[in-house]
């Protein structure tokens, strides 16, 4: 495992072969045992993926090796810990609130509380919903489009998830909450494509 963190860090021409390697180990596995001893180093893979994802400068929006550290993310999170994802989604938030925190990294960080929803627990939940209240109070023009489009992906896992604790946290009144802000970002694409000129 550490082999494996320490190429990911110091071998960035190794980085797809690795990452496709964890991904294939991950879904190849059908014991449970052995699932469950990938499943231990969470911990030592997952903040390293994260940090990968957060901190590289990465060349292009659609860098294959980012979304590949992605896809990394998304799958080991489907045999992590719940218990480790609450972590992990606390920590995110933590940095978001680093007020020297530039755009691209706050919605690299968006990506990954994106990730993690369909395993959190009421408490983080909640949490999240005043995140991203705060980010829609935002005035228009503070947060940049990329940022507010992940703000709004979230939204939508949350309305479109059925896992227990999201259907349980989703009452009547977040409801509305959800279907106004949904609504809302309806309105602003529909308003945007009007602003497209065809030539």
């Amino acid at each position: 495992a550490k082999g494996i963190g320490t190429s990911l860090t110091k071998r960035p021409d190794l980085r797809l072969h690795l990452l496709a390697g964890l991904r294939n180990l991950i879904s190849k596995t059908n014991n449970e045992s052995d699932r469950e001893e990938i499943a231990k180093y969470a911990k030592n893979y997952l903040p390293l993926l994260f940090n990968l994802y957060t901190s590289e400068k990465w060349n292009a929006s659609r860098d294959p090796v980012r979304q590949s550290v992605f896809e990394t993310i998304k799958r080991y999170l489907t045999i992590t810990d719940h218990e480790l994802c609450q972590q992990f989604f606390d920590k995110s938030l933590e940095k978001m609130k680093n007020t020297e925190l530039d755009q691209t990294t706050l919605t690299y960080l968006l990506d990954i509380v994106l990730a993690l929803v369909p395993y959190l627990e009421q408490k983080c939940l909640e949490t999240l919903e005043e995140k991203l209240k705060q980010l829609f109070s935002m005035k228009d023009g503070s947060l940049k489009r990329s940022a507010m489009k992940k703000s709004y992906r979230i939204l939508e896992e949350l309305c479109t998830r059925p896992t227990a604790a999201i259907q349980q946290f989703i009452n009547e009144e977040r409801s509305n909450f959800l279907f106004e802000h949904l609504l809302n970002s309806l309105t602003k694409s529909q308003s945007a494509l009007k602003g497209v000129r065809v030539e």
